[in-house]
């Protein structure tokens, strides 16, 4: 009888153990911690100082300012023209035929010239503007391609020398716009893109 009574609740037991494992196995397992996020690399670039020492920078506006000084030799000869204009005038008499024609054509030169240096000024200023666009979407590229040699995340602009100041509305106009405040020195990776970018424009054809 006591036989029958143990394996009676043995059997009890097994079959509570069955139904627990069967209930467990249909529930979900339980939901995991997501996995950390790995930390944004960051970096710092004085993007003025690559433009002011960039080669190719110095090539482009080096030729510009040999155009500025072309216009300029131009303009004085065009003014130099106009001022024997002027001169012959004088010794003419006011009422004479040869007056008048000679001062009409003075004025028409002084109109073109005026007209002539508008518009050189005009054009100079364009091709700055275009050089420039140009030399700052190449650095841009130059950043990125550094950056991701290095497998930065994030590179940001800042100054590595502060303008002088002359007054505290001008200090607190630097203060404003300043982007990074501060930066471990290990951070700034512009003295490497500007290797990278003097070392690609000595090589380009």
């Amino acid at each position: 009888m006591n036989r029958i009574r143990s394996l009676v609740i043995v059997l009890a037991l097994m079959a509570a153990a069955t139904l627990l494992v069967s209930e467990l196995a249909g529930q979900p397992a339980p939901a995991q911690a997501p996995a950390a996020a790995s930390p944004t690399r960051l970096a710092v670039c004085d993007v003025m100082d690559l433009l002011d020492n960039f080669q190719k920078a110095r090539d482009m506006m080096s030729n510009l300012e040999k155009q500025r000084e072309a216009v300029q030799a131009e303009g004085a000869a065009r003014e130099q023209n106009l001022e024997r204009m002027q001169q012959v005038l004088q010794g003419l008499q006011p009422d004479s035929p040869e007056y008048t024609k000679r001062l009409d054509d003075a004025e028409q030169a002084a109109f073109e010239l005026k007209g002539w240096k508008e518009l050189q000024q005009a054009k100079m200023l364009r091709e700055h503007h275009r050089l420039t666009n140009q030399l700052y979407r190449e650095i841009l590229q130059g950043v990125g391609t550094v950056a991701r040699t290095r497998g930065l995340d994030l590179v940001l602009y800042f100054d590595r020398k502060d303008p002088p100041t002359r007054s505290s509305p001008e200090l607190a106009r630097v203060i404003s716009s300043k982007h990074v405040l501060w930066h471990d020195e290990r951070l700034d990776i512009t003295e490497d893109v500007l290797s990278y970018l003097n070392t690609s424009y000595s090589k380009a054809p």
